[in-house]
Parts: C-alpha cells; structure tokens; sequence
C-alpha cells in the first residue's frame, strides 16, 4: 500500500512535508480527549460496519440518484 500523501500528490494536491503533518498532529491531537469519542475500547464509528454495508450496497437506481442530487440542491445553509 502505498503512503497516503502519495494519492495526493498523484491526484495534484499539494502535499505538506511529513514533518508538518507530524507538528500540526502532535499540536493538534490531544491524547486525553481521544477517550470521549471510545466506546469502552472501541472507536464509536463502526468502520467495519459500514464498509460491510457499502460491500453489499447495490448500483442505485437512476431515479433515486436524481432523488438525492434534488435533496442536496434544495439544502439550504444557515
């Protein structure tokens, strides 16, 4: 697999330093909040769920493509 700012910069996105990532983390993770956002020892996102979930997901229907682009367009911002 390769590295995930290798996928950036293939994809034309500006790739910061591994160093600027690893400063911007360690001021911006705090270690003591992670545990807010556990449930018991588990992340409270259940990505094994919901990659389960997009695996058995049928190709939509056009009509219920359409039916979703309306909702967004008709979605309004505070």
């Amino acid at each position: 697999m390769s590295a995930p700012g290798n996928f950036a910069a293939r994809k034309g996105f500006k790739v910061e330093s591994q160093t600027k990532i690893q400063e911007w983390s360690a001021n911006r993770v705090k270690e003591k909040e992670i545990g807010l956002f556990l449930d018991g020892d588990r992340d409270f996102i259940a990505a094994e769920g919901i990659f389960e979930r997009l695996n058995r997901a049928t190709e939509p229907e056009a009509r219920q493509v359409e039916d979703i682009l309306a909702k967004s367009l008709d979605l309004q911002t505070l």
